[in-house]
């Protein structure tokens, strides 16, 4: 971390653009291929390293702690980690890269130090944020994990069904089918649990159909 810092920003466009393609990676890895976290990691932070950090050079640093966090007493050093993300984001200036820095330091490092509620109330705020900015992607992450976490909290039935009905509209208006068919299974097993479907142990009803939503996953 230290090294990186005092390496100093590159503004060599073809690293740059190296680094925010790594970036992009991220998430995408995360979901499909989390093994490549570490290669992602590993060549963000080498190209930092060699040519200096850029707007996007915190995502390496996100990665890695992701692909460390599966270890015993991750979370003492998981903090160091997306706060320095957050904070290089911050120092470049730009303002999408800040907000997608602080979305990502948010939904894998504040969860370790801090309450549900505080963790809720912080998504609502970077997706006001993002919708600012236009960083349309980057909402539909917040909001996705905002609704999650007021599930896993235990809030109300009905008022994790609207925030679901809600958040899946804007979503699908962004464009993004991969975040809105993520959610779903979240909006299929609310109404699940609030008895609004046949069976209560399937996630079968209105949204969506168990054994396609599977297939739909290998596939």
């Amino acid at each position: 971390l230290r090294a990186i810092r005092k390496r100093g920003r590159c503004t060599d466009p073809s690293v740059v653009r190296a680094a925010d393609t790594l970036g992009r990676m991220l998430l995408p890895s995360m979901t499909i291929a989390r093994e490549k976290m570490a290669h992602v990691a590993r060549f963000t932070l080498q190209l930092a390293l060699e040519y200096g950090w850029t707007a996007s050079t915190g995502s390496g640093f996100i990665a890695w702690a992701l692909h460390r966090a599966g270890e015993r007493d991750a979370g003492p050093w998981v903090r160091p980690y997306v706060e320095s993300a957050e904070a290089i984001a911050v120092e470049s200036g730009d303002p999408v890269a800040i907000h997608s820095l602080r979305m990502l330091s948010t939904a894998f490092g504040l969860h370790w130090y801090a309450p549900y509620p505080r963790f809720i109330a912080r998504m609502a705020q970077l997706a006001e944020g993002g919708r600012r900015e236009g960083n349309w992607e980057y909402v539909a992450h917040c909001i996705h994990l905002h609704d999650q976490a007021l599930l896993y909290r235990g809030a109300p039935l009905p008022t994790v069904l609207d925030a679901l009905q809600t958040s899946r509209q804007e979503i699908q208006q962004f464009g993004l089918p991969r975040i809105d068919n993520a959610l779903a299974k979240f909006h299929q097993a609310t109404e699940v649990l609030a008895g609004l479907t046949a069976d209560p142990v399937r996630l079968d009803g209105r949204i969506l159909n168990e054994e396609e939503y599977h297939q739909s996953i290998v596939d």
